[in-house]
């Protein structure tokens, strides 16, 4: 489901809310994929050369519960939140405009690299 909607999508805004203590994050997407019980992205920073501190794929236990006007809705046992189609939001726009011109530079596509992520095994096929 979550590939379906989201494959013709120029990357996505992760709204991950934990429920412990409401602290909300924003994260960019380059790619979102399902797996059993929730949801997973890797975020532009995979095709960096330089290597990244900070995780580059992540894994919720949140299954989709609502599509609402573009929006994934998500809900689990310590996540809420939403899946957007990146459309500029502030808090993401360097690393997924970053992540565009980093594909035209390598002149490939979004669809040719989630293949190559699901070939190498990190996305899951």
């Amino acid at each position: 489901m979550i590939e379906e909607l989201t494959k013709n999508w120029k990357g996505a805004v992760i709204r991950l809310r934990f429920k412990r203590d409401k602290f909300e994050t924003v994260r960019p997407a380059a790619f979102v994929y399902s797996i059993p019980g929730g949801f997973g992205w890797i975020e532009p920073a995979y095709a960096a050369s330089e290597p990244n501190p900070s995780p580059i794929g992540h894994e919720v236990a949140a299954p989709i519960i609502e599509e609402r006007n573009g929006e994934l809705i998500f809900d689990g046992p310590l996540y809420s939140g939403e899946i957007e189609w990146f459309v500029g939001q502030p808090t993401v726009a360097d690393a997924l405009e970053w992540w565009e011109a980093w594909l035209i530079q390598n002149k490939t596509t979004r669809a040719e690299e989630r293949a190559r992520l699901v070939a190498d095994g990190i996305i899951p096929a």
